[in-house]
C-alpha cells in the first residue's frame, strides 16, 4: 500500500478566490508544453499555448481551454513562419498562407508606405 500523487503541471501567476486569475503560466508535466497569458476564474482565456518543440498558438480560448479565436495564429519561431486561422472542431483551419514572421512589423516599429504596399502585394500581412 503506497500513495501516489499524479502531478499534471505547475502554475505560476496571479490568484483570486483560490483560482488562477490574472496573468500566469501553467507548465505541463514532463515538458509537454505551457499555457501563458490571461486566466479568468481558473480558466485560460487568452495568450500562448506553447508545445514542447517551441511552436505555439496565440489567441483566445474557450471555457475548456481549447483555441477558439478566428484571428488566432500558429507560429513556428525556428522557421520564422506563422499562419493565421481558427481551430474548428479540433482541427486547424488556416485563413492565410504561411508567412515570414520577420516580414510583419512588430508593435512600435515604423513601416514606410512603400514597405506596406509591398507587403500587401506579396501577401505577407494578415
Amino acid at each position: 500500500t503506497g500513495y501516489q500523487r499524479r502531478v499534471h503541471g505547475v502554475y505560476s501567476g496571479e490568484w483570486a478566490e483560490g483560482l488562477k486569475h490574472g496573468f500566469g503560466s501553467y507548465k505541463f508535466a514532463e515538458g509537454k508544453g505551457e499555457y501563458s497569458g490571461v486566466w479568468e476564474k481558473g480558466i485560460f482565456k487568452e495568450g500562448q499555448w506553447v508545445v514542447s518543440d517551441g511552436n505555439y498558438y496565440e489567441g483566445k480560448f474557450d471555457n475548456k481551454n481549447r483555441p477558439c479565436d478566428p484571428c488566432g495564429a500558429i507560429k513556428f519561431p525556428t522557421l520564422d513562419l506563422f499562419q493565421t486561422g481558427d481551430y474548428k472542431k479540433g482541427k486547424w483551419c488556416p485563413s492565410t498562407t504561411l508567412m515570414k514572421i520577420s516580414d510583419v512589423p512588430q508593435a512600435g516599429e515604423e513601416t514606410t508606405e512603400e514597405e506596406a504596399a509591398a507587403a500587401i502585394e506579396s501577401g505577407t500581412t494578415a
